[in-house]
């Protein structure tokens, strides 16, 4: 899971309320039910200490969430009258889920908008390409690329000038294979794809893979149409190629040496284990993949912070060492969160089977001080 999008959140101080509800209501009965909670959001808020604009914006935004189309659940943040942030979730929430603290609370945003990839598709045929990009929230038409109109049939027949016209058709197809390529390499970028899925005829979506630039991730060719289970096989391969690669990272940067894994006076090394360890490495700005057990750091846990990312820790006189003269104490969860927000780190939740690290959270490391 990635939160970049997030880091508005942080460029104010709080307090922030933080909404978390099922959105559902296409039946007659759903809709009753959602009014239901939106009234519970304000209610509750109101209850918290939220002021009155902000409880208005909230409901508001709920408000005008489309009937039908709906994701299974919302997330919104407001501060000062003003809905900052909404994202839509992958699983629904069991409850409405309100708070007023001092930061956003994201903990619930670890299992309820799981890791799922951005899946750029390439439907292919003689002519060009149409694009789209699939997310788990739908469907983002990414426009299309065409190369010569005419030809785009061979002739089948053996003939001197036949075999002529055959070749003008082979080599268009050749060139808009080329431009297809060449825009497909460009969507993955802007569209911070994935995955790339090649739809079409196996002649066609062929010659597009073998135009591919190489540092691409390899791409699925499937027929007209993408099959879901095709696409929830390679949506499952993803998460388990992305975990293992992470794991064994983590794993391996826990075996160096002693001497490398922390020199005196210095961070974590290539890998930091136990809720200690990660602090430290947050406080340093050092996260790349934080790994965390979903029964981890329960709501009860605390940390304590600063205004600044960096200010966090676990009693409250190694944040005032940095210069805070009032840390306060939050949810853990959301001051490593807003950690790895800062620092463009991603989080990876480990299942049941995974061997976790000591406190059930470990991370990767971005960058390593082994200087003496």
């Amino acid at each position: 899971m990635e939160l970049s999008s997030l880091k508005p959140l942080f460029d104010r101080p709080g307090p922030w309320a933080s909404v978390y509800l099922d959105t559902a209501r296409e039946t007659e009965d759903g809709r009753r039910l959602f009014e239901l909670r939106t009234r519970a959001v304000s209610d509750q808020l109101a209850s918290l200490g939220a002021d009155e604009r902000t409880r208005q914006a909230v409901v508001r935004a709920l408000r005008r969430e489309p009937v039908s189309g709906t994701p299974p659940g919302r997330a919104l943040f407001a501060k000062d009258g003003e809905v900052v942030a909404e994202l839509p979730l992958n699983r629904s929430p069991a409850l409405v889920d309100t708070h007023w603290s001092t930061l956003p609370h994201l903990g619930p945003l670890v299992d309820l908008i799981g890791d799922e990839p951005r899946l750029l598709v390439a439907h292919v045929d003689r002519r060009g390409a149409r694009f789209e990009l699939r997310t788990s929230l739908g469907h983002e038409p990414l426009g299309e690329s065409r190369g010569e109109r005419f030809p785009v049939h061979r002739t089948g027949r053996a003939d001197w000038s036949s075999k002529h016209y055959d070749y003008k058709v082979e080599d268009r197809w050749d060139r808009t294979a080329r431009t297809v390529a060449e825009r497909v390499n460009e969507l993955c970028g802007e569209a911070d794809a994935d995955l790339v899925v090649l739809a079409g005829d196996p002649r066609e979506r062929r010659a597009v893979h073998d135009r591919l630039d190489e540092l691409l991730p390899d791409a699925l060719e499937t027929g007209p149409e993408p099959r879901p289970e095709e696409l929830d096989d390679l949506r499952r391969h993803w998460r388990q190629s992305r975990l293992a690669t992470a794991l064994d990272r983590f794993w391996a940067g826990r075996h160096l040496p002693a001497e490398e894994q922390r020199r005196p006076g210095m961070g974590p090394g290539a890998a930091a284990e136990g809720i200690r360890a990660v602090v430290l490495a947050a406080r340093r700005r050092q996260l790349e993949t934080l790994l965390v057990r979903p029964d981890a750091l329960d709501g009860e846990a605390e940390l304590w912070i600063g205004p600044d990312p960096e200010h966090v820790g676990l009693r409250p006189d190694e944040v005032e060492e940095m210069g805070v003269e009032r840390p306060e104490p939050v949810d853990a969860r959301d001051a490593l969160l807003r950690s790895v927000t800062a620092s463009d780190a991603e989080v990876l939740v480990l299942p049941d089977d995974a061997t976790a690290p000591a406190d059930g959270i470990g991370a990767v490391l971005r960058w390593t001080d082994r200087s003496r």
